[in-house]
């Protein structure tokens, strides 16, 4: 009996799954993925004022408002903010955008949990994601993404004020 060989297209998340177990085995660093997501978020906020639907602009809407009632519960508030940065990642209907972005979230938003836990940001991230919403919703490009650069300027340096190693190969303990 012959065998045959079946190939199909891997799903998203294997794919992405093994692409963050690489970066991990690689020692990629919390620097290195901060700046590939100083390339990608501000991108993303751009596109995103071009093509935002009614129905992610009300799931946003949601979210900010979510945000605003989980500003003191530190789980919840990593889940809002990651699903707002995903939200705007589905907006640009940009497949190779979303599938880059998910195996560095997997490594690299999880640690912002130990941001959120130790520094309380609730407040700072209502008002970029609030500043951020109204730019997308107004399709004004330039402020959308400036705002997302200063948000990860903000996200860096949480990472530091959390005492992360941000030079340092990504500890897996810490996710």
């Amino acid at each position: 009996d012959r065998k045959r060989l079946v190939v199909c297209l891997p799903s998203k998340e294997s794919a992405s799954k093994s692409l963050s177990t690489a970066m991990l085995m690689h020692e990629v660093t919390f620097r290195e993925l901060w700046e590939i997501a100083m390339g990608l978020e501000p991108l993303a906020a751009g596109l995103a004022c071009k093509s935002l639907s009614e129905d992610l602009k009300a799931k946003m809407a949601d979210n900010l408002q979510r945000t605003l009632d989980a500003k003191s519960d530190t789980h919840e508030l990593l889940e809002v903010e990651i699903e707002f940065h995903n939200l705007i990642a589905e907006a640009t209907k940009n497949s190779a955008l979303l599938m880059a972005r998910e195996p560095l979230n997997q490594l690299f938003y999880p640690a912002f949990k130990a941001v959120i836990d130790r520094l309380h940001p609730g407040g700072r991230i209502i008002d970029c994601h609030t500043r951020l919403f109204d730019a997308i919703c107004t399709g004004e490009k330039e402020i959308a993404e400036e705002w997302m650069r200063k948000h990860m300027v903000d996200f860096e340096r949480g990472i530091k004020m959390a005492g992360l190693d941000f030079d340092g190969p990504i500890d897996r303990n810490v996710l």
